[in-house]
């Protein structure tokens, strides 16, 4: 009875939550070797690039370890992508783009040289990324703790470590999919949403 409807409440709350936003996690980084870092490091830190954000998000840095190889980061961010919204719109053209490349969210591990000048740019160690439009089309759940193989920023491409991150997105994912099959398109579906929301 009214104990069902709540619970049923919650749950559509939930679910409209879910397809409102995209959440991305950094848990923590493994390095392979302590050989594959820089003698002048002191931190790492990650850079997330989302296809429909326009500027990096950052991890908190954190100290190298030399006794250990796991560095955890626990950064959680959540992008809203409702009906309407610039990211929503980003996003929408990501999916529909033909390259592939244009829906990855791309990971990037930096080291941070604490005696460089003021202002020093931390320095890519490694890179690795995670597909948007390859989970949509796998139709698994979202990915949760995935270990992703990070390949060494200097165009060897060889592993320097595993990147544990998750992304949240398949239910915001499949709605915007929805929309653009429903409009024909990008294009179509940012004008029909645009209106709705007048």
């Amino acid at each position: 009875g009214a104990r069902a409807d709540r619970r049923g409440a919650r749950g559509a709350r939930a679910s409209r939550g879910a397809e409102d936003t995209i959440a991305v996690e950094v848990a923590r980084f493994e390095l392979a070797s302590a050989d594959e870092l820089p003698r002048e490091a002191d931190e790492l830190v990650v850079s997330v690039d989302m296809p429909n954000l326009p500027d990096e998000l950052w991890t908190k840095r954190v100290r190298i370890d030399e006794r250990g190889r796991s560095h955890a980061f626990a950064f959680e961010h959540a992008v809203d992508v409702r009906a309407g919204s610039k990211a929503r719109a980003e996003l929408m053209d990501a999916l529909e783009s033909a390259s592939r490349e244009d829906s990855a969210v791309i990971f990037t591990v930096c080291t941070v040289d604490l005696q460089a000048k003021p202002g020093a740019a931390p320095q890519p160690l490694g890179t690795c990324e995670l597909n948007l439009e390859e989970l949509l089309d796998a139709a698994r759940a979202d990915a949760l703790g995935e270990r992703l193989t990070v390949l060494s920023a200097d165009g060897r491409k060889r592993r320097v470590g595993t990147l544990v991150v998750s992304v949240r997105a398949l239910a915001a994912l499949r709605e915007i999919d929805a929309a653009l099959e429903r409009h024909g398109g990008a294009a179509g579906a940012k004008r029909a949403e645009a209106a709705l929301c007048l």
